[in-house]
Formats: structure tokens, sequence, C-alpha cells
């Protein structure tokens, strides 16, 4: 049985994924594992460290390791946006760290929200039919 944690990794992979419509694979990269990596083309990546453990503490080694790994990128001439995808909202602190060294810190509710405005879409969905699909009973 997989844990909570590789769920969650899956899942935050997944949407990555389909946001950027490329692969999101961990992949060792620059000396350290890193939980997705996007290589969005040949000059560009995307890094994201995956995590439940929403300490402050653990955002802060986070960013430590994907400022080492985009600087390693960067002398291969590489450009890497990196993010850290928490299970729930980040802090305060946590926004302004990242804010420190340009690295995004979000909710997984934030990423599939780039990917898909559920609660909005789902409202209007049920607000106004569309489609071709026409109801048998009543034409």
């Amino acid at each position: 049985m997989k844990k909570r944690w590789q769920d969650f990794e899956d899942q935050v992979r997944d949407i990555a994924s389909r946001i950027y419509a490329k692969p999101c694979k961990p992949a060792h990269v620059g000396g350290s594992d890193v939980d997705g990596v996007i290589l969005v083309d040949k000059a560009n990546t995307l890094l994201i460290e995956i995590t439940v453990n929403s300490t402050i503490e653990k955002v802060r080694g986070d960013l430590n390791k994907l400022v080492n790994v985009r600087n390693a990128l960067f002398m291969k001439g590489n450009f890497a946006r990196c993010m850290i995808v928490l299970d729930r909202e980040p802090t305060t602190s946590m926004l302004q760290e990242g804010d420190g060294v340009n690295i995004d810190v979000i909710s997984h509710n934030q990423l599939a929200a780039s990917f898909i405005e559920y609660a909005r879409y789902r409202s209007a969905r049920l607000q106004y039919p569309f489609g071709s699909a026409v109801d048998p009973k009543t034409g």
C-alpha cells in the first residue's frame, strides 16, 4: 500500500503534467533528487518539490535545494522555474521565503486551479446546459 505522501506526489505530478502537456517525473538533477521535473524545452526546466510536511523548516530546506539545482542548471545554459507544492495553504512566512529566492510556494489547490478552476466550472455547468446532447424524452 502506498503511503500518503507518495499518493500526494503522484497526484501533483499528474496535475503538473496536464498543465504543461509534458511528463512530470522525479529525477536526479544538479546533484539532488527532485520530486517533479518537467523538461519544457531544451533550455527550460520546471522543478517541483512536493511535500505533505508543511513546516517552515521543511520549506526552507526545499527552497535551498531548488536554488542549488537551479544554479547548477543555469551553469549549463538551462533556465529553471521552481515551485514548492504543499498539501495545504502556505503561511505568510513561507510565501516570503519563496519570494526572496524567486520560487513559488503554493498549495495543491492553487496548482489544480491553474489547470481548471473547478469550483467555477462546476457552478457554471450546473446553471447552464451546454453541448450538443439532447434529452431523448423531451427533445
